[in-house]
């Protein structure tokens, strides 16, 4: 699977599949950028649900208002700073009040151990991070609510 055809089906996986039970993702950009960095793909939207007047009178007195972010960004090379990348989004959320942020790494290949290890270590619970390897389909993700939550949303492989 190619890089571009992967990133479609996340998108319209976040906006009209399963990221609807975790977000009403209504916004999507390419090639957007945040701080020194560009990602290939950035979806944003809110937890509030649109909807029929009682489904929006139910949502605002039962569901938080968050504002959620998701970043996509092909890494074909180790070298990434990872650091670097959590800081500009950190940064990013923090200026638009944003409260859930995912960050997804892929490529066509494995990550190295160090880096998958360094990602399975975040415990941070504003931000989920998620190894993509397209190749071999498989997804490796930070031990948080939110790194879990990013397996159902970026099985998307077939």
């Amino acid at each position: 699977m190619e890089i571009e055809d992967y990133l479609l089906k996340v998108e319209r996986n976040l906006m009209l599949g399963a990221g609807r039970w975790v977000a009403e993702f209504n916004e999507s950009f390419r090639n957007f950028p945040v701080g020194r960095q560009t990602f290939d793909l950035y979806v944003r939207g809110g937890t509030r649900p649109k909807g029929l007047l009682l489904s929006r009178l139910f949502a605002y007195f039962s569901l938080p208002d968050y504002n959620v972010a998701f970043f996509v960004k092909h890494a074909p090379e180790d070298d990434l700073n990872l650091g670097e990348l959590r800081k500009a989004l950190e940064d990013r959320a923090a200026k638009l009040n944003v409260k859930w942020t995912w960050l997804v790494l892929l490529r066509n290949g494995s990550f190295s151990e160090k880096l998958v290890k360094r990602v399975n270590s975040i415990d941070k619970k504003e931000l989920g991070i998620a190894l993509v390897n397209i190749d071999e389909q498989d997804i490796d993700t930070s031990d948080n609510l939110l790194g879990r939550k990013s397996l159902s949303l970026l099985r998307t492989f077939k």
